[in-house]
């Protein structure tokens, strides 16, 4: 019997790991963790001394990531994520405005949806495990833009699930000028786009983010904000808005209507490609008097599904989480959305599997979507 050299076994060690690490995982855990940063190209209250905290720019960015698994880790409860609102909001005002805001917030949810309690919606538990250890290797990066005022955990089981399907997740608050309330005005808008260009370069930077597969995700008002960040950076690959507000509806309010004026009067030509997952409600429709056809800025591969019986509530997270929580009925088409979402991020990202989007497409026409327009062949 011939035995093999040491270094023969070695060489088939070797061989045998690097063939294993260069399989790709197709399923992690959700790491969460947040940092801040500071933009002092920009200032944030002006009439501040230099020294003040306040002074520059501060730019919070939460973090969704592949992870490992650990028996320490800590999994967070949704009340745990609206509690970064009251932080934030005392952070950014430099008072207490925030305090006791979770709980008020979760004594809306249980009023508006008739359903759970704020005890159930405060323990709500998510996937997203705190500071848990990331999993090795580099992956595609999301940016995840937030509505009006909002923040990413209005839609956390969507940026979780892309986590867990291999992307790094980082999503901007919508935090206009000090102190910190977002406008329709376009520097407020501006600011919010602005935090994502400066945390852009900044996450480029790390390691473990792949900088040359990038998308943007935005809901509502965020969703304005991701096509605006998408229309000057050649480096993001798609934008996908969550009924945006880049449509914008006539005669609601005639305010509004000047400052949307104003703001797509800077709106420029684009080439990248653009999905767009629309509500069907009907609510107000007998005052629009027209709607803003944000399509024809567009001149790259575009799509467009209204997703059937919703409103414009049910795009972000709050109603799965109150009903799951509170043991009522739910609607399926949160899950529809996610799936199209990170669906359309495998095949535009060139991530597995390959056919995710288009076999939701195909599966659910009809069913819970309708196509309003496609000039575009997924891959």
């Amino acid at each position: 019997m011939k035995v093999f050299s040491s270094s023969l076994v070695i060489c088939l060690l070797i061989l045998l790991l690097s063939c294993q690490s260069s399989q790709q995982r197709v399923s992690y855990f959700s790491g969460f963790k947040t940092i801040q940063i500071t933009d002092s190209s920009r200032l944030y209250k002006s009439d501040s001394p230099q020294t003040y905290y306040l002074h520059y720019r501060p730019i919070d960015i939460d973090m969704w990531y592949p992870a490992d698994s650990s028996p320490t880790d800590s999994v967070l409860v949704f009340g745990n994520m609206l509690s970064l609102f009251e932080q934030r909001a005392n952070f950014y005002t430099d008072s207490h405005a925030g305090d006791g805001f979770s709980t008020q917030l979760a004594k809306s949810f249980t009023d508006f949806f008739h359903c759970s309690s704020v005890e159930k919606i405060l323990a709500s538990p998510t996937q997203s495990r705190k500071d848990t250890k990331a999993a090795a290797g580099k992956f595609p990066l999301v940016l995840y833009m937030a509505s009006y005022n909002g923040m990413g955990y209005e839609n956390i089981q969507l940026l979780e699930n892309l986590a867990k399907n291999g992307y790094i997740v980082a999503s901007f608050n919508s935090i206009g000028r000090y102190p910190g309330d977002m406008t329709m005005q376009q520097a407020d808008l501006m600011e919010q786009v602005s935090d994502a260009a400066f945390g852009l370069k900044y996450l480029k930077k790390l390691p473990e983010v792949d900088s040359s597969r990038i998308a943007v995700v935005g809901y509502s008002w965020g969703g304005l904000a991701g096509v605006v960040l998408g229309m000057t950076h050649t480096d993001i690959d798609a934008v996908i808005s969550l009924d945006g507000s880049e449509f914008h509806h006539y005669g609601l309010d005639a305010k509004e209507d000047s400052l949307f004026n104003q703001i797509s009067h800077d709106f420029v030509s684009n080439k990248t490609p653009y999905l767009r997952l629309e509500s069907s409600s009907t609510e107000d429709q007998a005052t629009i008097d027209s709607v803003y056809n944000f399509n024809t800025v567009l001149q790259g591969p575009k799509q467009i599904y209204k997703i059937l019986n919703t409103s414009h509530g049910d795009f972000s997270v709050y109603p799965t989480i109150v009903k799951q929580s509170g043991g009522c009925p739910a609607e399926k088409s949160y899950k529809i959305i996610t799936q199209l979402v990170t669906g359309y991020c495998s095949q535009i990202l060139k991530q597995t599997p390959p056919n995710a989007f288009t076999d939701t497409i195909r599966k659910e026409e009809g069913r819970t979507l309708k196509t309003i327009l496609t000039n575009y062949h997924m891959p």
